[in-house]
């Protein structure tokens, strides 16, 4: 669950008017869920999934940020489910 959080957090957290996923976009998507996590075991690799599971669903951050915000818990955990 802590997992989704920093998920969700993150992928919120990201704000552009660009569209796309651009390498500051997604470093700073790193940056921020790294952070978000602190000592969370496997943040890194958690935080390298979820990135990657956004791109790969969204095709820009913006979209990606509506699609989270609309979501339900369960929907959030199916979306990252292969991240934890």
């Amino acid at each position: 669950m802590k997992y989704l959080i920093v998920l969700s957090l993150t992928l919120l957290a990201l704000t552009s008017c660009k569209t796309g996923w651009s390498v500051e976009e997604q470093q700073q998507y790193i940056n921020d869920c790294m952070a978000m996590a602190g000592s969370v075991e496997n943040a890194e690799a958690i935080c390298d999934c979820g990135l990657q599971q956004a791109m790969d669903r969204y095709e820009t951050k913006e979209e990606a940020e509506k699609a989270v915000q609309a979501m339900t818990e369960e929907e959030l955990q199916a979306l990252f489910a292969e991240c934890m």
